[in-house]
C-alpha cells in the first residue's frame, strides 16, 4: 500500500478536486469508506488486513483534514509551499544540465512512467489523449507500449494477476464485486499516468452494460 499511495494528498485519496464542497466530501467520503470497509471479504484480495486497517486510518485522517475549514485551509498552504520548494528545487536540478537535455534527442523521445523509461510514439499518445474508450483491449495496449510487464503492474497495484487478465480480457465473471472494479482501474490508470477518472467511467460502462 505505501508504494501506492506514497505522494498522494488528501484530495488524491477521496478522489476529489481541490475546490470541492463540503458535500462533495462528505459524499466522497462515505463512498471511499464503503468502498474499502474492513468488512469486505474482497478487500483482502488488494491488501493485507493490515494495509487495509492503515487506509481506513488514512481515509478518515483526509476527512477530518478537508471536512473541517480551518484544518483544510493549514493543509492547503502546507500543500503549496511543498509544491513551490519542489519546483524550486527542479528549477535548480534542470539548470545545469538543461542544454544537455535539449542537445539529446534520445530524451525528447523517451517517456516515463514509475516502472522505467519508453520510447515516445506520438501519433499512440494522440490516440490516448483522445479516445473515449477505454476497454481492456486499449488498456493492454497502453501498458505493452510502455514497456509494463504483468509482473510490475501487480506487484506495484496490489492486484493479482488474474485480476489484470480479466480486466484486459473482459472477462467480468471473474472480476470481484463493481466498486472493487471501479477501485482496480483507478489504481491501474494511475500507475500508466492516464486520466483515471475518465478511464473508469470508460471501463465501468462496459462493465455495466455487462
Amino acid at each position: 500500500m505505501k508504494e501506492v499511495f506514497d505522494g498522494k494528498t488528501y484530495y488524491d485519496i477521496l478522489e476529489i478536486p481541490v475546490n470541492a464542497g463540503s458535500n462533495e466530501i462528505q459524499k466522497a467520503y462515505e463512498k471511499t469508506k464503503e468502498a474499502y470497509s474492513p468488512s469486505s471479504p474482497a478487500l483482502y484480495t488488494i491488501f493485507t488486513s493490515e494495509e487495509a486497517l492503515q487506509l481506513n486510518v488514512l481515509i478518515d485522517s483526509a476527512y477530518s483534514v478537508l471536512s473541517h475549514p480551518n484544518r483544510r485551509a493549514e493543509y492547503d498552504r502546507t500543500l503549496q509551499k511543498e509544491l513551490n520548494i519542489k519546483n524550486n528545487i527542479n528549477d535548480v536540478l534542470a539548470k545545469p544540465s538543461e542544454r544537455k537535455a535539449h542537445n539529446s534527442q534520445d530524451m525528447v523521445n523517451m517517456g516515463k512512467t514509475s516502472f522505467g523509461p519508453y520510447k515516445l510514439d506520438l501519433s499512440f499518445e494522440e490516440k490516448i489523449k483522445t479516445n473515449e474508450v477505454f476497454d481492456g483491449e486499449f488498456l493492454q495496449k497502453i501498458r505493452h507500449y510502455k514497456n509494463i510487464n504483468l509482473e510490475q503492474l501487480s506487484e506495484k497495484s496490489k492486484i493479482s494477476k488474474s485480476y489484470i487478465l480479466a480486466i484486459e480480457s473482459h472477462d467480468f465473471e471473474s472480476l470481484p464485486a463493481k466498486v472493487f472494479v471501479r477501485g482496480f482501474i483507478i489504481q491501474l490508470s494511475k500507475l500508466m499516468n492516464l486520466d483515471s477518472t475518465k478511464v473508469a467511467a470508460s471501463y465501468m460502462k462496459l462493465f455495466d452494460e455487462n
